[in-house]
């Protein structure tokens, strides 16, 4: 990952399609992946679309389990719709009443999915939801990810943009 990336974009239309999600569960945790791709000349990431839970999801009041096969039969779908434009760049979930910042399970999840093969992406996205009321911060990984806790190395906040499109 080139240190120099200091932003996400994130569509308006994605950035309310969170936030509505999230009201659907204001006390139990959420969450999905995010979509799009890696903007030249910069490297920073725009996303273009978001995917919810998933119908077999597990939502607890501390914790969020996604329908992964949903998730990754999303992701190949959008792939391929987008002649391999939009891609999986990472995930989203919420923390009801809590801060926007990664707890140790978030960054072990990064951790995770910066080593894996099948997601191809050793700088993953995540995005945390706090509220309400909500407020989002994007978090990336400069990985691939080795043991984090107890330090944060590696892993830091982006300043989001958003965009009407």
């Amino acid at each position: 990952m080139d240190d120099r990336i200091e932003r996400v974009w994130i569509s308006q239309e994605v950035q309310e399609q969170i936030f509505t999600e999230a009201l659907q569960r204001p006390e139990l945790e959420t969450g999905g992946i995010v979509l799009g791709y890696w903007g030249c000349p910069t490297g920073e990431p725009v996303i273009t679309a978001m995917i919810g839970p998933g119908p077999k999801a597990v939502h607890k009041a501390r914790s969020f389990r996604p329908d992964v096969a949903f998730h990754q039969a999303a992701s190949l779908e959008a792939f391929e719709q987008s002649n391999g434009r939009t891609v999986y760049l990472g995930d989203w979930h919420t923390h009801p009443g809590g801060p926007d910042l990664l707890s140790r399970r978030d960054l072990r999840t990064l951790g995770r999915i910066s080593r894996s093969a099948m997601a191809q992406l050793p700088t993953p996205l995540m995005l945390i939801v706090a509220g309400p009321p909500y407020r989002m911060t994007t978090w990336i990984a400069a990985g691939p990810l080795r043991r984090l806790w107890p330090s944060f190395a590696g892993v830091r906040p982006l300043t989001m943009a958003i965009y009407s499109g």
